[in-house]
């Protein structure tokens, strides 16, 4: 099962395509190809479908407050069975895991950063400022993430009431390792792969990454919706293959070549 099925299997001279009944495996019939490449497409669909109604209910106000135009970055970690209307994890196990701790750029720390709570989509992380939630973890009961982060995309830099994006070159250095992390604690939860992993950036006409300038382009967003290439976490994958393209597809928009830190040859980190 994944979302490039059908597999073919290489004979020698040519590639053959397979199907199980029971303990029988058969080659495939037309039918059975149409029929693989049908639920790949509906599954691919519920999907984006999800992630889509959820963008829909944070920028309406619904999950986080009102932003009222303040830049978010949203991290969707879906993984494939979660479509399935059986689909069911116990999020108790992951309550006392702090690699599941809001997304931050402060200090590793034994302590916490955010309250844990229990809401209607599953097990919540959060972290309030000025009593609105500017950062939260959702653990949802299909075994889905939904990560959002509104502080380091408001940065006031200088004290001049200028909001930017926190600095790029260091926001892509936590990415990667906080999706590690996510996934990693998936993984615990016996949450079988692949992962679809998504990261949009809203309300961000106008913004601009703080940071080092001389590394890459200062001017603004002229877009108000950011959304990254798709990343597949899979089995037996090297994991920064799998994010090569949703890292280097965001240092794109802020005006870089490729990753800082994924060699685009090797796709290997550069630290």
């Amino acid at each position: 099962m994944s979302l490039t099925k059908p597999h073919a299997v290489n004979n020698s001279s040519r590639d053959d395509l397979y199907i199980r009944y029971g303990n029988m495996t058969t080659p495939m019939l037309f039918e059975d190809i149409r029929n693989a490449f049908n639920e790949k497409n509906i599954t691919e669909n519920k999907i984006i479908n999800f992630k889509n109604e959820r963008l829909s209910m944070i920028l309406g106000g619904e999950i986080a407050g009102d932003l009222e135009g303040d830049t978010a970055m949203l991290i969707h970690i879906i993984p494939q069975t979660s479509m399935k209307l059986n689909s069911y994890t116990d999020l108790s196990k992951a309550e006392t895991n702090h690699k599941i701790d809001v997304f931050s750029p402060t200090s590793r720390s034994i302590m916490r950063r955010g309250y844990v709570s229990y809401n209607m989509d599953g097990l919540l992380v959060s972290y309030e400022s000025s009593k609105k939630i500017a950062a939260y973890t959702q653990f949802f009961h299909n075994g889905s993430l939904e990560i959002t982060e509104i502080r380091m995309m408001n940065m006031d830099r200088e004290n001049r009431n200028e909001k930017f994006i926190y600095s790029w070159l260091k926001l892509e250095e936590m990415l990667i390792n906080k999706v590690r992390d996510f996934t990693e604690v998936m993984s615990e939860l016996e949450i079988p792969k692949p992962y679809l992993l998504f990261v949009t950036l809203l309300n961000t006409k106008g913004k601009q990454s703080q940071g080092d300038f001389e590394n890459y382009p200062i001017k603004p967003f002229i877009r108000n919706v950011i959304h990254s290439m798709p990343a597949f976490i899979i089995e037996n994958d090297n994991y920064l293959n799998s994010m090569y393209p949703l890292i280097t597809s965001l240092s794109n928009a802020f005006g870089l070549k490729d990753s800082q830190l994924i060699n685009a040859e090797k796709k290997l980190p550069r630290f």
